[in-house]
């Protein structure tokens, strides 16, 4: 099979990336021929003040993007496109390029960008739905996006005009949700929901079960507001026996340091971004993986990583995590925003090293049954294969 894989970085990577990259791996490595389309949104900083206006006016539709596309298919002859994100120098404009050529468009959702100005449904540190029970303009209202009204307006602008448009409903063939749970929400939101199927995130090779467990819990993310990084420092601060290890790096870095530092929290260190050998050798050393996210996580990779590891995790019971890992089987599950809550699930692990192994084998046994790269490809190319049947869904 011919694909089309089109990706647009942010000016900061995220998990987005990985899979986008893991996925044109895996479809090569099964002999697949892909072509992978790669556009960056860094380009917009080195834009004088007026183009970076002219560009925020055309988030909508970019010419040259639909040229390009376009361009490729006919060249290419792919028999699928599948992007992964287009926000914002690709633009949707993308989708109709590959439409006039005649190719079938995957969408895949990993984030709730089509429905919320900043994509993660957050705001003012809680979950905020107010784009979907009221209207787009709350964004605008708020500058949800990039704490900027201007900015947040060039992405509600061309949200509404591809509604209007129909861009969602008519020029994309099948959508894949990352879980049951963000179907829902993108179904309420107003996609079709005979078009959304779900296909969970999968890791480009298997690092292998673990051979022994350490002394200490791990953090691994993005050191910001919405992963409750806050709730972990705050739960840590009154565990002074357990060793904490953060992995990441983050807007919030400078003041978790500072607050390591004034607080004399011994038993935290933060090690920054580390590179793939470290990051699983720490890893799989773990007592469990720590994940205290206060707003709807899509489908974090590394909870995948923690279970092909065959390490428990500790997390908020919140979205779509709640029906990733089963609570008293893949690990334990605590409060949103709980540090008291945190703080009793992490003496509950720490105090019972065999159930803590139970769990971790548990959670290994999942990664293979579900999330596998293999299992991850049977379930893309079954995908590919039903757009390229049906052409329309």
């Amino acid at each position: 099979m011919k694909i089309l894989i089109g990706h647009n970085y942010y000016q900061q990577p995220g998990g987005e990336d990985a899979v986008a990259q893991s996925e044109v791996d895996m479809l090569r490595q099964h002999g697949h021929v892909v072509e992978f389309v790669e556009f960056y949104n860094q380009h917009f900083n080195d834009l004088s003040a007026i183009s970076k206006i002219q560009n925020v006016i055309s988030w909508d539709w970019s010419q040259n993007a639909y040229e390009f596309i376009r361009d490729r298919c006919r060249v290419f002859k792919p028999d699928i496109a599948h992007f992964h994100n287009t926000f914002f120098m690709m633009t949707p404009s993308v989708y109709f390029a590959c439409k006039a050529e005649g190719v079938p468009i995957v969408q895949t959702l990993h984030n709730f960008r089509l429905l919320c100005s900043n994509g993660i449904f957050f705001r003012q540190g809680q979950v905020c739905q107010e784009c979907v029970s009221h209207s787009l303009n709350r964004g605008i209202k708020y500058g949800c996006y990039r704490h900027s009204r201007i900015l947040t307006w060039g992405v509600v602008n061309m949200l509404e005009k591809h509604r209007a448009r129909g861009t969602w409903q008519e020029e994309i063939d099948l959508f894949i949700a990352l879980t049951d749970f963000s179907r829902a929400r993108f179904i309420e939101g107003g996609l079709p929901g005979e078009k959304i199927f779900v296909k969970p995130n999968s890791i480009k090779s298997d690092p292998g079960a673990r051979a022994g467990m350490g002394d200490y819990f791990v953090y691994a993310g993005r050191l910001s507001e919405e992963k409750g990084i806050a709730v972990l420092l705050e739960a840590f601060k009154f565990l002074p026996d357990q060793k904490l290890i953060i992995m990441g790096e983050g807007p919030l870095r400078v003041l978790c340091e500072d607050y390591i530092k004034k607080g004399g929290l011994q038993n935290i260190r933060i090690v920054g971004h580390i590179d793939k050998k470290d990051y699983y050798e720490i890893l799989k050393k773990a007592k469990a993986l720590i994940l205290p996210s206060i707003w709807y996580e899509n489908f974090p990779v590394v909870i995948i990583e923690a279970f092909a590891c065959g390490v428990p995790v500790i997390a908020s019971r919140l979205g779509s995590i709640e029906q990733i890992i089963v609570d008293d089987l893949t690990g334990l599950l605590f409060n949103p925003g709980d540090h008291q809550d945190l703080i009793q699930k992490v003496r509950m692990l720490s105090q019972n090293n065999s159930r803590a192994f139970v769990w971790g084998k548990e959670a290994r046994r999942t990664f293979e049954s579900k999330f596998s790269s293999e299992i991850n490809y049977q379930e893309l190319v079954s995908l590919y294969e039903k757009v390229k049947k049906n052409k329309r869904i």
